[in-house]
């Protein structure tokens, strides 16, 4: 048996896992799939209705009994799906028991006992692609979906559970297929008359549609990964500044060290939160000093790397600063490239230094002690405020990407269209110029999971939740 047979093989042996919540809960659902997986459950039940087995799709209660003794271990409700009509697209079954502990561990048992396996994470969904019921940024959307924390998150993983985005990849195939085919008619029959008539600005107009559309995708990948992963903010400053202190109160709970030793945070924290309903990736950073020690010196690196690829930086100063930090905001910015700011002013209790007011960055004041906390509203609505400016865009499109596969997909594409541009400049033969077209189809397809690697398969659903 070849390697591909022994991989489908696997696809279709029956297995089952719990789909629902852990025990103890109040119903518990085990998910059933497989070849053969409807005549191995047959022996455990024992329906209440006419003895015979339920019409598809339909719930009817049974009793659960253990095959060997008829002892009876639960009274679940059972539903039976036939393939292709299934989530799978397999002969599938739900059962729905009491939560129990004991229950659950003893139904599995048992049928792990009588031909079925456990199933792996993510693969029910994985053998839903295999079977054609979803594509494969679909699967990605479903997945998204269950760890969905925002309405962001949510409207993210939505809009690729739903088809959009693979519409979207579809659309853009058909026309380039619709273009290969117009330059394979030239290339088969130079000298036919329909043929040779067929004009080059006819395949160019279908292909600079699919480039204006490819680049607005490509464009829409930083608004989309916000909405998905979170604003990724990085608190930047000098030793002392507040920025521990700042990510504690932000979060609600006291997940940064808190000293006053200068130099405490030697590397970063990243934590996520919700502010204002929106997802937040708050990181930490170790102060901006100079240094003798090999240790804080790597980490110091690390804040400017992290300072450069963070949306939006919270630049920390305290109010007992004695001013010079100003000139260093200037250069630090400018050394890390940083693209947005928000300057902080922390420990205001201490009094408003006269250089703060010639601060020229969005700025904001604040002050914790055991009385107040002073310009935390103010910061979190400025926060969330910076999480709209990406987000609305989107609620514009009907698609957008919003994960690091499809960027990288999306480049290649792109990269795919440059060659043909510059074939096209450089007077190159239809042959080449359909190959490029047929390579950027390519790309765009592994966008929606026409791909042949079982690498990309097992990165994606490998991430997934067992029973799902």
């Amino acid at each position: 048996m070849s390697s591909q047979e022994l991989f489908l093989a696997h696809d279709e042996e029956p297995i089952v896992a719990l789909s629902s919540g852990s025990a103890p809960c109040a119903i518990a659902i085990l998910r059933l799939s497989g070849n053969k997986c409807h005549e191995l459950i047959l022996p455990f039940l024992k329906f209440a209705k006419n003895g015979n087995r339920p019409e598809y799709g339909k719930m009817a209660l049974c009793e659960f009994r253990q095959a060997q003794n008829g002892k009876v271990l639960d009274e679940p409700m059972v539903v039976f799906f036939k393939g292709p009509r299934s989530y799978t697209g397999q002969d599938s079954v739900e059962l729905y028991l009491h939560g129990g502990t004991y229950i659950i561990q003893k139904a599995m048992e048992l049928l792990l006992k009588n031909g079925f396996r456990s199933a792996e994470p993510g693969e029910f969904t994985r053998r839903a692609y295999l079977s054609g019921k979803l594509d494969l940024s679909q699967a990605e959307g479903i997945r998204e979906l269950i760890h969905a924390n925002s309405e962001h998150q949510w409207l993210a993983a939505r809009q690729l559970a739903g088809g959009q985005l693979r519409n979207k990849i579809e659309s853009l195939r058909s026309k380039l297929m619709e273009s290969m085919a117009w330059l394979e008619a030239r290339i088969d029959f130079p000298d036919e008359k329909e043929t040779s008539a067929v004009e080059m600005q006819e395949v160019d107009s279908r292909v600079n549609e699919v480039a204006k559309a490819i680049e607005s995708l490509r464009n829409s990948y930083d608004n989309g990964r916000v909405a998905a992963s979170g604003l990724k903010v990085a608190l930047f400053g000098k030793p002392n500044a507040g920025k521990s202190t700042l990510m504690n109160h932000l979060l609600g709970t006291s997940r940064a060290l808190v000293t006053p030793i200068a130099g405490t945070t030697r590397d970063y924290l990243e934590e996520p939160c919700l502010i204002n309903g929106r997802l937040i990736r708050l990181i930490d950073t170790a102060g901006i000093r100079e240094s003798d020690c090999e240790i804080e010196r790597l980490g110091i690196e690390r804040s400017f790397e992290l300072a450069e690829s963070a949306d939006i930086v919270l630049f920390m100063m305290a109010a007992n600063d004695d001013g010079s930090t100003l000139e260093q905001f200037k250069t630090w910015t400018q050394k890390a490239g940083i693209p947005k700011t928000i300057a902080v002013l922390s420990k205001e209790d201490l009094g408003t230094p006269s250089w703060w007011h010639s601060f020229e960055s969005q700025k904001i004041v604040t002050s914790f002690t055991e009385q107040d906390q002073k310009g935390l509203r103010d910061l979190q609505d400025a926060l969330a405020s910076q999480v709209d400016s990406y987000i609305k865009p989107l609620e514009e499109e009907q698609s957008f990407i919003s994960n690091t596969r499809h960027k990288e997909a999306l480049d290649r594409a792109y990269a795919s269209l440059e060659r043909y541009y510059q074939g096209r400049k450089a007077g190159a033969y239809e042959e080449m110029l359909a190959f490029e077209l047929l390579d950027l189809t390519k790309q765009l397809g592994g966008v929606i999971g026409k791909v042949d690697s079982d690498d990309i398969l097992g990165l994606v659903f490998g991430s997934f939740c067992v029973g799902k």
